[in-house]
């Protein structure tokens, strides 16, 4: 079902209002593209423009999360996570960034590390404890590691 937005907006016109009432935040452009799934496509060029232009200097761990969206939906899947290492080793209190990683060790098979996605949902319950959806993936990543490992 499409939002009122979705329906009277055109792709342009919303690129234009991101840009003219957002110009720097690449927060913004990664949750309308959660909220709003038809514009993910043009939404998907402001962030990636957005996050190249961003400074050196400036790219702390919210940028690496957004770099690591970006990449996860181009399926570039190796450098999401090398993002959200990078992300890890800026602000290693952020529980976002552990839960977001264990999400892409636990659904992506060829990043399968099975101990790397437990350690994730564990340091994301130690900052975060008794989370309901840290508990439930922790629960997941442990089954898998032992059907992996009998």
């Amino acid at each position: 079902m499409m939002t009122f937005v979705e329906q009277n907006i055109s792709q342009n016109q919303w690129e234009n209002a991101l840009n003219k009432i957002f110009p720097n935040s690449c927060e913004v452009v990664v949750n309308s593209i959660q909220k709003y799934p038809l514009f993910k496509n043009p939404l998907l060029s402001v962030l990636r423009k957005r996050l190249d232009q961003t400074p050196l200097t400036e790219r702390n761990a919210s940028f690496f999360m957004n770099e690591a969206y970006w990449q996860i939906q181009a399926e570039n899947y190796s450098q999401a996570a090398q993002c959200f290492e990078n992300a890890i080793q800026i602000d290693p209190k952020d529980p976002k960034v552990y839960y977001d990683y264990g999400i892409l060790l636990l659904d992506r098979p060829e990043l399968r590390d099975p101990h790397l996605c437990e350690e994730m949902f564990k340091t994301f319950l130690i900052l975060k404890p008794q989370n309901p959806n840290g508990l439930k993936r922790l629960s997941e990543s442990q089954k898998r590691n032992r059907s992996l490992n009998p």
